[in-house]
């Protein structure tokens, strides 16, 4: 849960440095930065299915998510340009609410999520205990043998 509750604020904070951008080198540097901070919301968000979600539901609840996600992505972008759309009439208004509302979601979305659900311990799994030397070899070495 701290992973998903700290790349959550990464994203609003990198959401925000794109908004507020002033040349183009420093947009592309936040979306490299939202980027990362996606990543590091995903990795965890996908390993809660199998934790939380009963075997015989985890194709379902997989196929929801990636529904939701794909839903939200559309809307999200139907809501952005709506609102810019409004900066004529409205001004920096529209820009602030085009910051906000996902924002807002990204909040209310992680509020949710930390407090619906609720994770045991899990027993089954041991990891064994390594040094960085052996982690880093035993990471990045392929077994030519089978």
């Amino acid at each position: 849960m701290p992973y998903l509750v700290t790349g959550t604020i990464a994203i609003i904070l990198c959401l925000i440095w794109i908004a507020a951008a002033p040349t183009f080198a420093l947009l592309l540097i936040g979306v490299g930065f939202w980027q990362l901070s996606s990543n590091l919301v995903h990795g965890p968000w996908q390993a809660i299915l199998p934790d939380a979600v009963p075997f015989h539901q985890r194709g379902l609840a997989s196929g929801l998510k990636l529904f939701c996600e794909g839903l939200a992505a559309v809307i999200g972008r139907l809501i952005a340009g709506q609102l810019l759309g409004l900066v004529p009439t409205w001004g920096s208004v529209a820009i602030g609410a085009a910051i906000a509302v996902p924002v807002l979601c990204l909040i209310l979305g992680i509020i949710i999520t930390a407090r619906g659900i609720h994770l045991a311990p899990s027993n089954e799994l041991t990891v064994p205990r390594r040094s960085i030397r052996e982690a880093l070899y035993f990471s990045f070495s392929v077994a030519l043998r089978t």
